[in-house]
Formats: structure tokens, sequence, C-alpha cells
């Protein structure tokens, strides 16, 4: 029996992922969990981007780094400057 190797096809980026990237590149400066989550509403996404924040950063798509100074994650485009002060 001949098994024939099947490549998954990629995942689609979802439109809530597009539009967290699209909010940390449009803002131009590290953002907190609270205004991501707050500017993703705004822009009529129903879901909450918490997760998706995360899943992205693990995918290199965008950073973030917890700030003990705000005591919440900043998050940030890959074209925006690195948060020295956290």
């Amino acid at each position: 029996m001949h098994e024939e190797h099947t490549a998954k096809p990629k995942r689609k980026e979802s439109q809530s992922a597009l539009a967290v990237e699209m909010i940390l590149s449009d803002a131009k400066r590290p953002l907190t969990t609270f205004e991501v989550t707050r500017l993703f509403h705004e822009i009529g996404c129903p879901d909450s981007p918490s997760r998706l924040l995360n899943q992205l950063r693990q995918e290199g798509k965008i950073y973030g780094k917890l700030s003990i100074k705000k005591k919440t994650w900043l998050w940030w485009a890959p074209e925006v400057e690195e948060p020295m002060d956290v």
C-alpha cells in the first residue's frame, strides 16, 4: 500500500490577527494590553486579543515584553523601537 505525503496548507492569517498587526503598526509606539484591546473593539472586532497577542509574538510577527513599571505587557510592531525603561 502506497501512502501519499500531503503537505499541510499554510494557515491563512485571520482578520483579527491582521487587525492587531495594523493597530500596533499604526500606533508607532508600544501599547499596553488594555490599549490594544480598546482599539481592537473600537474597530469592531468582537474577539479578545489577549491570546492572539501572545500567539503573534511567538510567531515573531509582533514583539511583547512584560513591563514591571506599568504592571502589564507592552506590545509593538517590528518597525517600532523596543521600549527601554520597562
